[in-house]
Formats: structure tokens, sequence, C-alpha cells
């Protein structure tokens, strides 16, 4: 039996990948119309835009698991309010999103009617045939829904009688659905078992559009049998050797820069009696004869000489042997 944080529990992690500040000139097709600025903390935004004004945008691009890059949007009237506000998406960071906002996700302590979570609004009203065992398990599992498939006691507590008053005028019979995805929301992150599971439910029952029962659907399947960790983990560590590998492969460069610039330094005594060129020529001959594993390609000697001459701690080494009669 798995225990309900398996079923809670984060899946993906969504981080932002890189944050865009852009000056929209009048005429700019980015621009936000008008009409779409109503809220009262809009009414400057909005003026600006009907007046033509210069605005800026702030794009936040962001990536959760494997999915595609997206990002979410925001506008204001200077520069400098929208470089301030950059300051708080720093790349790297992670974050939760809903419908491309970012949140904090903290649990509600009771029901709110007047602030259904996006989460729960989009799938409502927007989000195939569902693997209907894993549904029931997944919130079984999370204490959603009690072995009979009733909401269970902690989550009829939160709803109140006000809740589930509230729910059964707008959602008739099928309110259950939408309590549950509810709770999950607020209680939950978006890409856990429990969440992704009630998505289903209520694509099925409620939803005016049923794209998004195929998808949760498949969602679901695939993080049961952990499918994106497991190419998450192989990604990682591809990554992980990749920069093993580079850090290795600078450690063997300058090693066999210092074996060179060494056998420079030892015919010293001939600077003057024979061309530069042939001084680096014979140290690496030396260097390959001494020292096993040394590079033996031209084009990898080429790019020592090069290297000695412009690289510190080399340059000046180089310059005190060579380039001591100039």
């Amino acid at each position: 039996m798995k225990d309900k944080e398996f079923w809670t529990q984060a899946n993906r992690d969504t981080v932002i990948t890189r944050v865009v500040v852009e000056e929209l000139p009048d005429g700019s097709l980015k621009r936000p119309p008008a009409r779409f600025l109503e809220c009262p903390s809009e009414t400057m935004l909005r003026r600006a835009v009907t007046s033509g004004d210069p605005i800026w945008v702030l794009q936040v691009f962001y990536q959760t698991g494997l999915a595609q890059e997206a990002r979410f949007r925001k506008f204001f009237i200077s520069s400098e309010e929208a470089y301030a506000e950059s300051e708080n998406f720093p790349v790297g960071k992670k974050i939760q999103t809903i419908l491309g906002v970012p949140d904090e996700r903290q649990a509600d302590e009771t029901f709110n009617p007047n602030a259904l979570s996006p989460e729960t609004q989009l799938s409502v009203f927007g989000r195939g045939e569902p693997p209907y065992q894993l549904v029931f398990e997944s919130l079984v599992g999370a204490g959603v829904f009690t072995a009979s498939y009733d909401l269970t006691e902690t989550v009829s507590s939160w709803l109140g009688t006000s809740g589930q008053s509230f729910l059964e005028k707008r959602f008739g019979e099928n309110w259950k659905d939408v309590a549950v995805l509810e709770y999950c929301s607020k209680h939950f992150h978006p890409t856990s078992l429990a969440s992704v599971a009630a998505r289903v439910l209520v694509a099925e029952s409620v939803a005016r559009f049923k794209f998004d029962a195929g998808y949760a659907s498949r969602e679901l399947l695939e993080l049961f049998d952990g499918a994106e960790k497991l190419a998450l983990r192989s990604l990682n560590t591809k990554k992980k050797a990749g920069s093993s590998g580079g850090r290795a492969s600078s450690a063997r460069r300058l090693a066999n820069l210092e074996i060179l610039m060494q056998q420079i330094e030892q015919l010293s005594g001939a600077v003057g009696l024979i061309s530069e060129e042939r001084i680096v020529e014979q140290a690496l001959e030396k260097s390959v004869a001494k020292q096993k594993g040394f590079p033996k390609s031209h084009k990898t000697h080429a790019d020592y000489g090069t290297a000695l001459r412009s690289e510190e701690p080399f340059k000046s080494r180089y310059e005190a042997v060579l380039k001591k009669n100039a």
C-alpha cells in the first residue's frame, strides 16, 4: 500500500529558463488591446495603450519537466517597473504555475467559493477514455475519496455546508468531482497523481470540451509508471557526465601545457642560437617522448603553441624565456 505522499507529491519541477524585458512602441503587435485592461490596477496601462505611449513587457519563460518551454507576460508603463519586477524571477528558480501564472502554493484552511482555483476553472470549462481504476486509486490514496468513492471527511469538512451548496447549485449532480479537483488544486501540486486524476474526473463529467480527459489520462499513466522520472534522471546523468568530461578534458589540457612549458624552460639556453619555432618544436618532441598520452596531432600542437603565447599563467613564463632578448 503506497502512502499518501506518493499520490500528492510533485512529479515535475517547473523552472524559469529565461527572462526578457522588451519595449513595445505604438503599433507593436505585442501590445495588449485596451479592452482587455479592465482591472482598476491597469488604469494607467490602459491609458498609455490608448494614447499610443510606449509600454514595456516582461516575458518570463519556463519549462515543466520535459514539456515545451512556455511563458507568461506582464505589461508595464515604464522600463524601471518591468526590470524591477524581473528581479522576482531569477533564471533557474523553481516555481509552480497555474495557467502560466506563478504562485507559491499554500493549502487554504477553508473552501472559498469566490476564489475557485484557475486549475479547477480550466478543467471545468476547457480541459478520451480515462484509466478509471487508476483515477480512483489515486484519489483514495491521497485521502480525497473513501474506498466507496465518496468524499472523505477531510474534504467535506474543508468544503463546509455553504461550499457544498454552492457547488451543487453551480455544477449539479457532478459537484463532487469539482469539489475533488478544487481540493487537490488547493492542497497538492498540479502534477501530483491526485491532481491529474481529479482533472480526468472533471474532464469526463463536467467540462464543456472533453479533450483534456485523454491528455490528463495519458499524463496520469505516464506519471504513475515513472516514465518521465526515468527520462529526467537519464537526462541529468548525461548532463553530469558531459560536465565531468569537460572538466577532465580541461584538466588534461592544463597538465599537458605545463609539461610543454617546462620543456621550453629547459631549452632557454638555446634562445638566440635557434629560432623560436624550432625551440617550441623540440619542446613538443620531448614532451611526446617523455609523457605517455601526450597529444601527437599537429592541430593540437598548434593549439598548445597558441595557448602558451596568449593564456596565463603560461604567457608570462613563455615570454620570460623566449622574449628575454627582445
